[in-house]
This record gives C-alpha cells, sequence and structure tokens, in this order.
C-alpha cells in the first residue's frame, strides 16, 4: 500500500481496521488488529496530522522526536509535553528501552554516525542498519519494550528511503501520533547528511491495532471523506533540517538549552529567531505557542507567536490545536481541505465524445444483460484495475485517467438506468427526456454536465482509490440484496463523486496522461467518421 502521508494513512488503515480487523485480547487489552502489514509514505516529509477528530498534540511529537534525536530517555523532560509518560516506565525516572540510547550510544556505538558513515563511503550499500532491539535486555518482563525494532536506509536514484520493521504498532498513540513523525524527521536528517533527496519512508508492521479505549475516537474520525488531505488543501511550507553532521549535536543541545528557556518563562525570543537551523527554529517556535497556550495566554498574544509559522505545515498544526485549546480561538474550518482544483477545459467535450464513439461502436449493449449481471459487472471491472495499476505511469495501454474516466462513465450511464427504472430522480436541471434516458447520448449527455459542473471533493491518488472501493462494495452489497431505496442512488452518486475528485487528481498529477486520453478519444472520433463516411 502507499499513502501520500500521514494523514491519508491514518485514514486509510482505520478503515481497514475497522472493517478487516481481528478482535484480539492481549495483555488484558482489547484491541481490533490487523498485519502483518506493509506501506509506504511517498511525502514523509508531510508529517503533521491534521485530521478532525483525532485530537492530535503536534507539540509532544516534537518534544519526543528531539528527545530521541539526542539520546534521552528521562521521563522528566516527556511529561512536560506528554503526561502519560511515566506510564510506560518501569522505575518512573526512564523509558528503559527509550530509543534515543539505543539509536545514539548502543554500546558506545552512535547507530546515526554508522550509517552516514556507511552511506558516504558506499551511496549503494545494503548494511545501512539501526538496530533497536536488544535480544540481551528484552527478553525479560517490562512495561516498555520496543516496539520500533529495526531501521534500515538506501539510497537509490539520489534518494534516501528509510524501511522501518515493527513488531507491534498502535495506530493512534503509535503510528500517527510519534512513529511517522520521528522518523520522517530523522530520515530528512540523514539525507542532509549525505546530500541527497528525501524518498520514501516505508513500514512493515507484524501488528497494526487499534485499542478499545480508542474505538469510538476512531469512528469519528471515519466520518471525514476519505479523500480528506490538509496538504491538498493549500500550499503548506514544510521547514526544512538544514545542520551538517559535525555541527548537530551542539545545536540540539542549544535547542534543549532554549526550550527550557521558553518553558521557564525565560526571554529569548530574539536567541530563537536567530537560531541557525530552518527546522528546528520552526520547532522552537512551536515550542512557544505550546507554553503560550498552557499557560493560558491570551488570543491574540498566541496568534502572534504564530505569525512566523504562517504559511507553514507546523502553522497549521498548530492553530488546529489551539482551537481545540484555546477559549475564544476561531474554530478551525477542515473543510476547506475538501476542495478539489478546477477540472481542466474540454473534459465534458471529450468525456462527452468518448461516450459518443462507443455507443456508436456498441449501441446499448451495456445494460442487455442487466443491473446485476451487465451493468455491475462493468463497474467492478473499472474499481479491480484501479487497485491495480500505476495511477500515474503513462507507460501503459490503458492508464490510471482511462480507467478512472471509464468508470465515471459507467457510473452515469447506471444513473440514467436507474432512472429509466423509476430507482432515481434525475436532478431539477436535467431533461429526463427524451425516454428512456439511458438509451443514446442525449440523456448521458444532460447528466455528465451536471455532475462535471458541481463542486467535487478532492481525491489523493492513495485515498481515491480506498474511496471508490468503499463505495462500489456499498452499491454492490445493496444490490446483491435486491434493495432498490434511496441506498441505492445514495451509494452510487457517492461512486460517481468519487470518480470525478479522482479524475481531476489524476489530470493535474499526471498531465501527460490527460493529453494522452484526449489524443486518443480524438483519433477514434476521427476513425469512426472516416468509417461511417465510407
Amino acid at each position: 500500500m502507499e499513502f501520500s502521508n500521514i494523514n491519508t494513512a491514518l485514514l486509510g488503515l482505520l478503515s481497514t481496521i475497522s472493517t478487516q480487523g481481528r478482535d484480539l485480547t492481549t495483555r488484558g487489552s482489547a484491541t481490533k488488529e490487523i498485519g502483518p502489514i506493509q506501506f509506504t509514505l511517498t511525502n514523509p516529509g508531510q508529517r503533521c496530522l491534521i485530521l478532525p477528530g483525532r485530537g492530535n498534540n503536534i507539540f509532544a511529537s516534537i518534544a519526543e522526536t528531539m528527545w530521541v534525536l539526542a539520546g534521552r530517555n528521562d521521563v522528566e523532560f516527556l511529561r512536560h509535553y506528554l503526561p502519560r509518560a511515566g506510564d510506560f516506565s518501569d522505575d518512573g525516572s526512564t523509558w528503559r528501552a527509550g530509543y534515543g540510547p539505543r539509536l545514539r550510544n548502543w554500546h558506545s556505538v552512535d547507530q546515526l554516525d554508522e550509517v552516514r558513515k556507511i552511506l558516504t563511503a558506499e551511496p549503494t550499500s545494503r548494511r545501512a542498519v539501526a538496530t533497536i532491539y536488544d535480544p540481551a535486555q528484552d527478553f525479560t518482563v517490562s512495561k516498555d519494550i520496543p516496539c520500533n525494532n529495526w531501521l534500515h536506509f538506501t539510497c537509490r536514484d539520489g534518494a534516501l528511503n528509510a524501511h522501518i520493521a515493527i513488531r507491534s504498532n498502535d495506530v493512534i498513540w503509535g503510528l500517527s501520533g510519534i512513529n511517522a513523525f520521528e522518523w520522517s524527521v530523522l530520515l530528512e536528517m540523514m539525507a542532509y547528511w549525505l546530500n541527497v533527496e528525501v524518498g520514501q519512508l516505508t513500514f512493515s508492521i507484524t501488528s497494526e491495532h487499534l485499542y478499545e479505549q480508542h474505538f469510538e475516537r476512531a469512528a469519528t474520525i471515519l466520518q471525514t471523506p476519505v479523500s480528506f488531505d490538509p496538504y491538498n488543501r493549500q500550499v503548506l511550507e514544510t521547514l526544512h533540517f538544514a545542520t551538517p553532521w559535525e555541527q548537530t549535536q551542539e545545536r540540539i543541545e542549544a535547542w534543549f538549552d532554549l526550550e527550557e528557556k521558553v518553558r521557564t518563562g525565560v526571554p529569548c525570543a530574539e536567541e530563537i529567531h536567530d537560531f541557525p537551523d530552518p527546522l528546528l527554529r520552526g520547532f522552537l517556535f512551536m515550542v512557544q505557542v505550546y507554553w503560550a497556550i498552557k499557560t493560558k495566554k491570551d488570543v491574540s498574544e498566541i496568534t502572534a507567536l504564530m505569525e512566523p509559522l504562517q504559511g507553514t505545515d507546523l502553522g497549521e498544526a498548530a492553530t488546529e490545536y489551539a482551537s481545540r485549546q484555546v477559549k475564544g480561538f476561531p474554530e478551525y474550518d477542515y473543510h476547506t481541505s475538501l476542495q478539489r482544483g478546477d477540472l481542466p477545459e474540454g473534459l465534458y467535450d471529450t468525456i462527452s465524445l468518448l461516450h459518443q464513439v462507443k455507443s456508436l461502436a456498441y449501441g446499448d449493449s451495456w445494460k442487455r444483460r442487466g443491473e446485476r449481471i451487465g451493468i455491475m459487472a462493468n463497474l467492478a471491472r473499472k474499481v479491480d484495475r484501479l487497485e491495480n495499476v500505476d495511477l500515474a505511469s503513462t507507460d501503459v495501454d490503458e492508464t490510471g485517467l482511462d480507467t478512472a474516466i471509464d468508470l465515471l462513465v459507467y457510473g452515469v450511464k447506471y444513473f440514467t438506468y436507474l432512472v429509466d427504472q423509476g430507482e432515481a430522480s434525475a436532478p431539477p436541471t436535467v431533461d429526463p427526456t427524451p425516454s428512456p434516458m439511458s438509451d443514446g447520448i442525449a440523456g448521458f449527455n444532460a447528466l455528465l454536465s451536471e455532475v462535471l459542473s458541481e463542486p467535487t471533493p478532492g481525491s489523493p491518488l492513495d485515498t481515491g482509490v480506498q474511496a471508490i472501493k468503499s463505495a462500489y462494495q456499498k452499491l454492490e452489497d445493496i444490490v446483491e440484496q435486491r434493495d432498490t431505496t434511496e441506498g441505492k442512488t445514495t451509494a452510487l452518486t457517492d461512486l460517481i463523486t468519487e470518480s470525478v475528485g479522482l479524475v481531476s487528481t489524476l489530470t493535474q498529477v499526471a498531465p501527460q496522461a490527460y493529453q494522452q486520453f484526449m489524443a486518443k478519444v480524438g483519433k477514434d472520433a476521427a476513425s469512426t467518421t472516416e468509417s461511417e463516411e465510407r
């Protein structure tokens, strides 16, 4: 599986857990579990989690990440940002299996330095591994047995990728709360030290699970449209790490000195403003915002502290957090994230021409075998193909865009069929005559024009297909039950809407595929006209 970022990954994984998760009770806790699974974040730098209902604490993610990178495992610091930190400590003072000491001082070995050295000397090496699980220490009874066990870095095609092996992963507090954030930061740092681009972040997880205490929260999150992605609503700048290896430890120590000043009320605004690393400076600005919220500063003071982060994903996450925590702070508008970009000019004309060409070739054979055998089979074939094609590739006979448009065409045609059967009503602006609406091209064109003129949620590639699958499955279940109620129309409308969203995204991220589509339809139309003239 591939997801763009942690937002789309959490939505996709929660959906899978809720529908396919096995019930499992372990160590007295009820869970829903899937696994083993593997998935990749294709844009790991998009690390800020902003989902309605999730209630994420971005400040805790920052604090724990810096704590790990510094090689620390003390509970005292972490408790300032993560009050439950002591719950995972055997002695109340440390995390016995804290990742920091194991990565930065494994029996006197700094594993980050060793990985850096290996890939500097041989960029194609397959030996750049950092280990967290320690057989000498971890076959024991403890509140803290490391869940993340193994990190592997590889340089390919000028980019650094990271592969994380995890034995056990809580999707709420583990994956989305800290793991995706901390390892994406480490990946970015390592890429900078090696002077290569940031690549992909892959997780291999034996048990991905949701605890019973989070069932209600998960249900709330899943009310969010699966196509939601805060990084699609606007251009959000991501601040980047830019500190040479030789200066990293010194700057991390300086970071903690300034963090303590902020936390204890010592003035240091100028020092933070002059901090030399953009990402770490951004984290310090976030620390200022957090303690302003914690000490109940007024809205104007908090807003002023957010100004240096305006337009960044950190600033967006801080704004969302403040909207939940600060009385009088403006309500955060999640819904503006759902608007797609404009569909390209000429899309209606080209799809209409495509349908006309196919209608001349096949007539009304698409509905001849009826709803269950004929119409649903066409939809199923296209939905299945979307799962198995590289959506953005143009080096195939049928691109992902071709398939998405075909699915849209079949969905609109099905709607005209339901109008003829009396199971759906044409929109007020669409004339359902001449009857039957599903014959020929007039009814299809009228409905297609209506569909493409409506504001439609965008569909990121990795979640757009999941949304289509979900809508299709609902539709299939209703059809199999021979239910002719409103539910069928609603499910089909959702399928059409998600198809438009995916088409919209594909025309933007794969413009060559759109050009190929237009050229192909034009060529087929010319060929059909020539045949008729003969």
